[in-house]
């Protein structure tokens, strides 16, 4: 555990707080951008769309300064629920003059459950987002990388969120408060974070997890998702190492590929 990581407080009831409903003036933090088209494609990274018109170009928010970091971090802070981890959110926008390390930006850090719900008001819905950007909540002091010394022997619980049978808004939300408020139980210390990725088609959401080789943790990280996310027919979720992805062509093959899909399903 982080040495910023303060310990969990009492279960916090799932609905925002009425006095944290974000109003017109609080929501100064939603931009309406225009920036580059296009996608730094990073194998491996979160930015892994292709460089095609988006399908939600209409009022989308792209990547070249989405977010601006002080707007933001003003309106958290002060919440008094703790939260077992303090959490870190991270845009990347989609901006192919920029590098991925310049188009990942640390927007700010929370560790109550209050200051999650206002940030989650003031924050552009995932849904507005233009192709190729992305979301990443992850533990303090780890970056979602998976190069990164906290990632790099991990893997993720990876879920496609298919349009027009599933709302990506509700359905990410879900997969945050399962990280925010310790729904992996004894697990939690073994998911790092998520990411969701719009592409052009079909959205993907991700939950990393430590290590590749714990697969009694894996498993069951991925067992409270299905259950969690309540899976449709037909739906799967698909863990993979962070290794297998970088390098599809070679693999891990070391490390099994889990599925997990609804219970009924064929």
């Amino acid at each position: 555990m982080h040495q910023e990581e303060a310990e969990a407080g009492e279960k916090q009831p799932l609905e925002p707080p009425k006095e944290l409903e974000a109003s017109a003036a609080a929501k100064v933090a939603r931009h309406e951008l225009l920036g580059a088209e296009g996608v730094n494609e990073q194998p491996g990274e979160i930015a892994m769309a292709e460089a095609k018109d988006n399908p939600r170009a209409s009022g989308a928010t792209s990547g070249a300064g989405a977010l601006e970091k002080l707007s933001v971090s003003s309106v958290v802070g002060r919440g008094s629920s703790n939260l077992g981890y303090r959490w870190c959110l991270w845009f990347q926008g989609n901006d192919e003059r920029r590098s991925w390390e310049d188009n990942l930006m640390e927007v700010t850090s929370f560790q109550t459950l209050e200051d999650f719900w206002t940030l989650h008001n003031h924050i552009e819905r995932a849904s507005n987002l233009h192709q190729g950007c992305a979301y990443a909540l992850f533990r303090y002091g780890i970056e979602p990388s998976m190069g990164g010394p906290r990632n790099r022997n991990g893997g993720q619980w990876i879920f496609t969120v298919e349009r027009g049978r599933r709302d990506l808004d509700s359905t990410w939300l879900q997969v945050l408060l399962c990280l925010v408020t310790d729904k992996f139980g004894e697990h939690s210390a073994d998911v790092c974070g998520a990411v969701l990725q719009v592409r052009s088609e079909d959205d993907v959401i991700a939950v990393w997890t430590t290590n590749k080789r714990n697969e009694v943790a894996n498993i069951a990280v991925g067992r409270t998702l299905e259950e969690q996310l309540m899976l449709l027919p037909g739906e799967v979720i698909t863990f993979r190492s962070h290794a297998d992805i970088a390098q599809p062509e070679g693999g891990d093959e070391s490390v099994a590929k889990y599925e997990a899909c609804c219970c009924s399903c064929p």
